[in-house]
């Protein structure tokens, strides 16, 4: 038995709450555009009903590759400063997803070990650049994703 398995359940949800804030980064399983259930790492970029997030890809899609809009859009996650990371990766701000956050929640209840860390604070100024140059989401979501970001505490 894990020692936070005994404490009182709201005690651990609203431990969970504090983690789900913009600037955090989670892993979580959802269905991805190939229609499969995959287990993601995402940068949390908004939160409210819905959390507002971009996912991690270890490698730049190849779709962005060949395409110089969406490529702007991406962002070098470096492992130098985010050691919760396995390898460099790339933040996916070209698309904005959402997923519920009661179901963020329930996951992390059952996985603690997949609230990872924080965006560095040095990268916040790219996340919000590269969100700026998305073709694929409306100007109200980005304004409202860059506007959590950029008061987001990421100290570590």
């Amino acid at each position: 038995m894990i020692l936070g398995d005994s404490f009182p359940k709201d005690l651990v949800l609203a431990s969970i709450r504090r983690h789900i804030q913009p600037g955090a980064i989670l892993k979580f399983r959802f269905v991805m555009d190939d229609d499969q259930e995959q287990e993601k790492r995402f940068l949390v970029l908004a939160v409210d009903d819905e959390t507002l997030t971009c996912v991690i890809n270890s490698n730049i899609p190849q779709l962005a590759l060949k395409t110089p809009a969406l490529l702007t859009c991406q962002v070098k996650l470096d492992r130098s400063r985010h050691e919760f990371m396995d390898w460099d990766s790339h933040i996916d701000c070209s698309r904005v997803r959402r997923y519920p956050t009661v179901e963020i929640e329930a996951q992390l209840i059952q996985n603690k070990n997949w609230i990872l860390g924080k965006l560095h604070s040095e990268l916040r100024d790219e996340v919000l650049t590269a969100l700026k140059f998305s073709i694929t989401e409306s100007p109200v979501i980005i304004n409202n994703c860059c506007s959590a970001l950029s008061s987001a505490d990421l100290e570590r």
